[in-house]
């Protein structure tokens, strides 16, 4: 099941995290877990799998995958600043 829900958590990140531009501070990080186990729910995937395939703390896992987004993003919006000046 950890696989599945491996799959399941990577997926839902792409869909719902990946678009975010801001940093999320812990309310945010818990709403999207929150987001993320009732959608899980809903294909069969238990909280605790989840948990298992964040690492043991999804809450967490929510908060460093905000954090990633957010400075791809940052870097993505600088380089092309860069470009324009070129």
């Amino acid at each position: 099941m950890t696989k599945i829900a491996r799959e399941f958590l990577d997926q839902w990140v792409k869909e719902h995290i990946a678009s975010l531009t801001h940093d999320a501070d812990d309310t945010e990080a818990r709403a999207s877990a929150r987001m993320c186990v009732a959608d899980a729910e809903q294909h069969g995937i238990s909280y605790a799998a989840l948990e298992d395939a964040a690492a043991g703390d999804l809450v967490a896992f929510m908060a460093g995958t905000i954090r990633k987004a957010v400075r791809k993003e940052e870097k993505r919006a600088n380089d092309d600043g860069k470009a324009q000046l070129t």
